[in-house]
């Protein structure tokens, strides 16, 4: 299941899997999720980033987790974990 959810000043999209999820957001460099308010500085360059179970937001990450996010049936037989350590 997909989900999109309001997280602080912005939206997240949510990828559950057999165990635990996978959260992505795509923003502006001078961003942080993480913060309760947007930044004010732009950088007009994006980036996106990647969380396992609400841990540390990271920007490199293998090329196949974005293929195997989107693809329901990896999310059903893999964990979350499973998935993001690939």
């Amino acid at each position: 299941m997909i989900k999109t959810l309001k997280y602080n000043w912005t939206t997240i999209k949510r990828f559950h899997c057999k165990e635990g999820y996978i959260d992505i957001w795509t923003g502006d460099m001078g961003s942080d999720p993480d913060n309760k308010v947007a930044s004010r500085v732009s950088l007009n360059a994006f980036i996106t980033l990647y969380r396992l179970n609400d841990g540390k937001w990271i920007d490199r990450v293998n090329r196949s987790i974005k293929t195997s996010l989107y693809d329901d049936e990896i999310r059903e037989l893999f964990t979350a974990e499973e998935i993001f350590k690939q």
